[in-house]
């Protein structure tokens, strides 16, 4: 299971990525939403 707290540290991740994650079952729904919101602000 991927850490939220490594995917965090360098999240350069797409909101599309982190959806398939989570669907996986890799992201919590609260890991999800958190990368998320970090993934907006970094955009």
């Amino acid at each position: 299971r991927i850490q939220a707290s490594a995917l965090a540290k360098g999240s350069g991740y797409s909101l599309d990525e982190l959806r398939q994650m989570r669907d996986r079952g890799g992201l919590t729904i609260a890991e999800y939403e958190a990368l998320r919101r970090k993934v907006l602000k970094e955009q």
